[in-house]
């Protein structure tokens, strides 16, 4: 684990999360989280924006309106994640495992969500423009108009 060099966020924040994994409002922008546990972590309101969290645990990680804006999530780990209203712009999700997660209102503007596992995660209100879903594994998932879509089921 190391954080971006030269990058000044608040030390004191990034211990917190890494030793109880909770820090509310906190300032993670940038920090490095590549194959951590996170499970249960519950960070509502953190910068998490270009945070690099490859292949990271976030079972259930509660982070609700959390900013992500570009932040590395490749191959993470996120069933049954709270995302409520998270800003996840131009986030990579490929290959990431959401199923169950909770993305209502999300901001997932040309986020990369290639690959997805989306399997029954809630996308009510979310903002997918621009959003890459090649190859997304769409199952009883709940689209952003409120509809089901059964179309990668098998």
């Amino acid at each position: 684990m190391g954080d971006i060099p030269g990058h000044t966020q608040n030390k004191e924040d990034a211990e917190q999360v890494r030793t109880t994994k909770i820090c509310r409002n906190c300032d993670l922008s940038g920090i490095n989280l590549t194959n951590d546990d996170l499970i249960s972590a519950v960070l509502p309101g953190t910068d998490l924006s270009r945070a690099r969290l490859g292949h990271a645990i976030l079972i259930s990680a509660y982070l609700p309106n959390a900013d992500l804006s570009g932040a590395t999530l490749r191959k993470a780990y996120l069933p049954s994640a709270y995302l409520i209203d998270a800003n996840l712009t131009e986030a990579n999700l490929s290959k990431a495992y959401l199923s169950d997660a909770n993305l209502t209102g999300a901001n997932l503007t040309g986020a990369n969500l290639s690959k997805a596992d989306l399997t029954r995660v809630n996308l009510t209100g979310a903002d997918l423009t621009n959003a890459i879903l090649d190859s997304a594994l769409i199952c009883n998932t709940i689209m952003p108009d409120g509809t089901i879509d059964t179309s990668g089921c098998k």
